[in-house]
């Protein structure tokens, strides 16, 4: 850089002249160069693709876990049961979780006789 200080305008504007035709001609890198900035747009651009389906398959994701529903649950005597099968025979009966959490009173025969398909919550 010192060197620079020392030359005068012509020899500086010589010595730029000179850089411009060697980053010019063939071979000297500036193809090469180009075709690396090509390559890293192109990698960018599928990045971007890929970011934004990442962040559709994550929504997709929270929107199915945020839809399940738990257990059914019925309260009994002041406590809070999660039916833990959809359909169920309990001594000869068949039950769904649906009409016993709509009943507390079917959900505390059933919990009194000992179903093991209701469990505190």
């Amino acid at each position: 850089m010192a060197d620079l200080t020392k030359k005068n305008k012509t020899e500086l504007i010589a010595l730029v002249e000179d850089l411009e035709k060697q980053l010019n001609t063939p071979g000297s890198g500036t193809e090469k160069l180009a075709e690396l900035v090509e390559k890293v747009a192109e990698q960018e651009a599928t990045i971007a693709e890929q970011g934004e389906l990442i962040a559709d398959l994550l929504q997709k994701n929270e929107s199915a876990a945020s839809g399940k529903k738990g257990f059914p649950t019925v309260v009994v005597d002041g406590k809070t049961y999660e039916i833990t099968a959809k359909k169920f025979i309990h001594q000869q009966t068949e039950y769904t979780a649906e009409r016993v959490a709509a009943n507390p009173e079917i959900a505390k025969q059933l919990i009194e006789k000992g179903t093991p398909v209701m469990r505190i919550k």
